[in-house]
């Protein structure tokens, strides 16, 4: 993971539209199985939903 995909992922956080945010989300293999536990124990179907990603990665709860 490069300096880039770091601000990227800062930007998503901030709101902005990343396109490649699953891509690059996907990279992070041990935070891929906490993004489903979220998901699966907030009844929320998909893994990267916004809600889920900022759940992970700020600690802000859903």
């Amino acid at each position: 993971m490069g300096e880039e995909t770091s601000h990227e992922i800062l930007d998503f956080l901030k709101g902005e539209k990343i396109p490649s945010i699953k891509e690059i989300l996907e990279s992070f293999e041990g935070s891929l199985f906490y993004h489903k536990l979220i998901a699966k124990e907030n009844k929320i179907p998909n893994h990267f939903d916004e809600k889920v990603v900022r759940a992970y990665w700020i600690d802000k709860e859903l």
